[in-house]
């Protein structure tokens, strides 16, 4: 039998499991990586800001001006995947139209240990035969 796992169902399940180890978020945060201004995924990072603070979780958004370069935010990735107090790293996608071509390649940077929705591939690899130690946020 197939089970259908509701949003609502969803987002409870991980409210509960954030509960019940916050201590170990006590003093980390999540690095959202915004740039640019589309209106669609600036709703989606306030609602991700939102569950955070509702959860204690310190969410930090990163890169907001549309002017960013691959090299900073390459080097921004950098120091995030190196940062102890950053438990996990975002990239909100779609990316402005100058770095696009490099969203994989941007995804990829992120530390396995940090990529919060698995983008970067190796997750995804690591799934594909059956092992993995971290989940991404999507299946």
């Amino acid at each position: 039998m197939v089970q259908l796992l509701l949003a609502s169902e969803a987002k409870q399940s991980l409210s509960d499991y954030i509960s019940r180890h916050s201590d170990i978020l006590a003093d980390k945060f999540l690095a959202i990586i915004y740039v640019g201004d589309n209106s669609s995924s600036a709703s989606y990072v306030r609602m991700k800001k939102k569950f955070g603070e509702k959860h204690g979780i310190e969410t930090r958004i990163y890169g907001q001006e549309e002017e960013q370069t691959l090299e900073t935010l390459t080097d921004l990735i950098h120091d995030l995947n190196t940062d102890d107090r950053c438990a996990g790293i975002m990239i909100q996608l779609p990316l402005p139209s100058h770095l696009q071509p490099y969203a994989t390649k941007l995804c990829s940077l992120i530390s396995p240990q940090k990529d919060v929705d698995g983008l970067g591939g190796q997750l995804l690899g690591l799934s594909t035969i059956g092992v993995r130690d971290v989940r991404p946020a999507t299946p």
